[in-house]
């Protein structure tokens, strides 16, 4: 980990359903290779060691007699990588059923974590086969190793402050109470998700957004990995969609492929963010159990978009969008009320957009007076304007040294006795015929946040 980024991954294998050995070969082949890419935290797809769509081969000995051999074999095949992994599988205890997460470190299982929320429910039929997650602290043995099976565990790295590890499985994220909140105030930095989420129409969006929510909401890194198209049945499609968002920004995302979807996590900006938000709940004291482990300290080579300008959008739209909503902003939140008044001391209408454009004219042109707007005066629907009740306010001092802000057709000074919006004398030239004196505008036509103001008026009338 480098400057507090750890390089994470989404791992979609290549499977075959009820194929156990092909399947375990297949995953610690992608555990190598995350390896040798420095990714140091993985997760891979629910039920992956056998295949999400078994159906009632779940409930067969021979299949969850291979789940555990395959298990077995990866952790032979892997304890010599330097990462931390979790594996879907289907784990029996107790004459029961689970849909579990194998969490593996150095050819060593840290804890099986079963699923929280079974989805019962249209295409899913999970707790015909399945039981959710009751109480921890049940220990028992598997894969020859005494293995803690529960949900409420959380996994910090001793060697890297700042990552903590918490998993959840599929329907958990979508739940109305996701266990991955518990985590989080726990103290989890990273979530990992095991799925086997199928493709609708329009539900890959739903999902992008499920994802990044959640990782804006538990100030998280959030990695998403789903099932592939070795899934695919006559009534499923899979596509692999996985996804890694870091507190509400989605980092990268993949679909229609398997193998590795790699990405880098600010776990120092993440606890900065928890420090300073002072909302985030903080439950370092709940009954959650802590599994530690710890990795080699590495040079992290960061792979994820910096953007050079954090604070300009670089979708052109995006930016567009953003500067609209900047004046519109500012022309709704001047100080001081309503600075151009009527008579009665109320508001006309358009009289927003004309102090917009004091606003503006007290940035470009400098200090001056009138009506308590530096360089302003009335607005064209102020009754000063019309002759009805009162003078046309005047700026008092000489001739104004610069004419116009908006190429002559903005907003013009008001300077030499001139009222605000007036043309300014001889066509904008002086009396000698030079035009020297006349300011240039730094922006275009187009770009002029006149010409935008303008654009708004219909949405900042009253």
């Amino acid at each position: 980990m480098r400057d507090g980024f750890i390089k994470v991954a989404a791992g979609t294998p290549q499977i075959r359903v009820a194929d156990c050995r092909y399947n375990a070969e297949q995953i610690f082949t992608l555990m190598r290779e995350a390896d040798k890419q420095g990714v140091r935290v993985l997760a891979l797809p629910e039920l992956c060691l056998t295949g999400y769509t078994c159906g009632d081969l779940f409930l067969q000995d021979t299949l969850l007699r291979g789940a555990e051999e395959g298990l077995a074999t990866i952790l032979e095949a892997t304890k010599h990588l330097e990462l931390l992994a979790a594996v879907g599988l289907p784990v029996r205890h107790q004459n029961k059923l689970y849909n579990c997460a194998a969490v593996l470190h150095r050819g060593e299982i840290l804890a099986l974590v079963p699923k929280t929320y079974l989805p019962n429910y249209g295409e899913f039929y999970e707790k015909r086969w399945f039981e959710p997650a009751g109480p921890g602290d049940r220990l028992f043995s598997f894969c020859g190793q005494e293995v803690y099976l529960g949900s409420d565990v959380i996994f910090p790295c001793e060697s890297m402050p700042g990552l903590t590890v918490g998993v959840e499985i599929c329907e958990d994220l979508w739940a109305s109470t996701p266990p991955s909140v518990a985590l989080a105030e726990a103290g989890a930095t990273v979530i990992l998700n095991l799925s086997a989420s199928d493709e609708l129409v329009g539900k890959a969006e739903y999902r992008r957004r499920l994802v990044c929510g959640q990782s804006a909401r538990l100030v998280c890194g959030y990695v998403y990995a789903n099932a592939g198209e070795g899934e695919s049945t006559t009534d499923l499609v899979f596509n692999g969609h996985n996804i890694v968002a870091e507190n509400g920004a989605l980092l990268v995302e993949r679909r229609f492929a398997t193998g590795l979807t790699v990405s880098e996590v600010d776990v120092e900006r993440l606890d900065y963010e928890r420090r300073r938000l002072t909302t985030f709940r903080s439950n370092a004291d709940s009954r959650v159990i802590t599994v530690p482990f710890a990795l080699e300290p590495c040079t992290t080579t960061l792979t994820r978009h910096v953007n050079p300008l954090p604070f300009v959008p670089e979708d052109g739209a995006e930016c567009s969008e953003h500067c609209d909503e900047i004046i519109l902003l500012a022309a709704l939140g001047l100080p001081g009320g309503c600075l151009c008044r009527g008579p009665g001391g109320g508001r006309e209408p358009g009289q927003v957009l004309d102090r917009g454009q004091q606003r503006h004219g007290r940035h470009r042109r400098g200090s001056g007076s009138g009506d308590g707007v530096p360089g302003g005066g009335p607005s064209p629907g102020d009754p000063r304007r019309r002759g009805a009740g009162a003078e046309p306010l005047r700026r008092p001092g000489g001739e104004c040294p610069h004419y116009s802000g908006g190429r002559g057709k903005g907003l013009y000074e008001c300077g030499g006795g001139r009222r605000l919006g007036e043309p300014p004398p001889h066509g904008g030239a002086r009396p000698d015929g030079s035009r020297s004196h006349r300011r240039r505008s730094h922006r275009g036509a187009a770009g002029c946040p006149f010409r935008q103001l303008r654009r708004l008026a219909p949405e900042l009338r009253p």
